[in-house]
Order: structure tokens, then C-alpha cells, then sequence
């Protein structure tokens, strides 16, 4: 892992995070163990058809 350093502009620097910080927010997704197997046994949210578990594995490497 890397670190990288640089040097801004004090404004800029407001301007971003103010950005940020009121425009930028992430959905929440139920990522649960329980929500994946309930989908499965309901046969939703599933996504593609694998003949193979190498098939399936690719599709995830994809991703």
C-alpha cells in the first residue's frame, strides 16, 4: 500500500469537502449472510446462471 501527499489550496480544499459532505452518500445494501441465503432458497437477486462453479467463480473475479 501506498500513501500520496499533496498540497492544496485552502479554498479548493472547503470547497470539496463541502462536496462531499452534502452530495456524496452510499445506498445501504443488506450485504447479510441471511438476506443471501434467503434469496437463494426464493430464487431472487440471483444473478446469472453457471454451469460450473468455475463459471461462477470467474463471474465474481469480474466484478
Amino acid at each position: 500500500m501506498a500513501t500520496l501527499q499533496l498540497r492544496v489550496d485552502d479554498e479548493l480544499k472547503r470547497k470539496s469537502d463541502d462536496l462531499f459532505q452534502s452530495n456524496v452518500c452510499r445506498a445501504s445494501e443488506d450485504l447479510s449472510l441471511e438476506k443471501a441465503i434467503s434469496d437463494t432458497r426464493k430464487q431472487e437477486n440471483l444473478h446469472g446462471h453457471y454451469s460450473s462453479a468455475q463459471e461462477a467463480v470467474a463471474s465474481m473475479l469480474d466484478d
